[in-house]
C-alpha cells in the first residue's frame, strides 16, 4: 500500500488484498494506511479457486508478502496460471506439479488434486519438450501423487486408474 502510495494520483491502480485470514487490527490499520495515503484498496478472504484465478488474470503484478505461510504456494499458484494462459505448457505443467505436491504435503488434498488435473492438461503438450524417457518419469510421478489425493478423498475409481498407467509407464521406464 505504502509503495502505490508513491506512484502519481492519476495513474494509480487500484490494490487488492486477497488472503484466507483476516486479523482485525490489521484490517483496520491496513484501511487506516490506504485512506491516509489516497490508495483505493479492497479485501477480499476466502474466495474459491475459480474467483483466485480470475484475479490472477487481471492483475497487472502479484505481490506476495507471506507473514504465515512460508512455502511460496502463492508464487507457485500465480506463475502457473499465467503459464497456463501464456501456452507456455512445460513451464505450467512443471508449476502445477509443484503446486500441487507442496498442497498434498500440507493435507489440502482436493487443492492437490485440483493441480494435479490442471497438470494433466498440459502434460501432452508438455512432453514434446522433453526426452521421451523423461517425460515418461515425470507422468508417472504425477500419477502417483494424483492417486494419493484421490485416494485420501475417497476417490478410489481414479486413484485406481492412476496406479494403473503409473505402473504401466514405470514397467516401460
Amino acid at each position: 500500500i505504502s509503495s502505490v502510495g508513491l506512484i502519481a494520483a492519476a495513474i494509480r491502480p487500484p490494490v487488492v488484498i486477497i488472503s484466507n485470514y483476516q486479523e482485525p487490527a490489521e484490517l483496520a490499520y491496513l484501511t487506516g494506511l490506504a485512506g491516509r495515503l489516497g490508495v483505493s484498496v479492497s479485501f477480499l478472504c476466502n474466495v474459491t479457486e475459480s474467483v483466485l484465478r480470475e484475479w490472477y488474470g487481471r492483475a497487472g503484478c502479484v505481490v506476495y508478502s507471506p507473514v504465515r505461510e512460508p512455502l511460496g504456494l502463492v508464487a507457485l499458484e500465480a506463475m502457473a496460471w499465467h503459464f497456463e494462459q501464456a501456452g507456455a505448457h512445460g513451464k505450467a505443467y512443471a508449476y502445477l506439479f509443484r503446486a500441487g505436491k507442496r498442497r498434498l504435503e500440507q493435507a489440502f488434498m482436493s487443492d492437490a488434486a485440483a493441480f494435479f488435473g490442471r497438470a494433466m492438461t498440459q502434460e501432452t503438450a508438455a512432453r514434446e519438450s522433453l526426452p521421451l524417457d523423461e517425460a515418461d518419469r515425470k507422468l508417472t510421478e504425477l500419477l502417483l501423487a494424483r492417486a494419493m489425493a484421490c485416494e485420501h478423498l475417497g476417490r478410489q475409481t481414479e486413484a485406481q486408474a492412476d496406479l494403473e498407467k503409473a505402473w504401466e509407464l514405470s514397467l516401460e521406464l
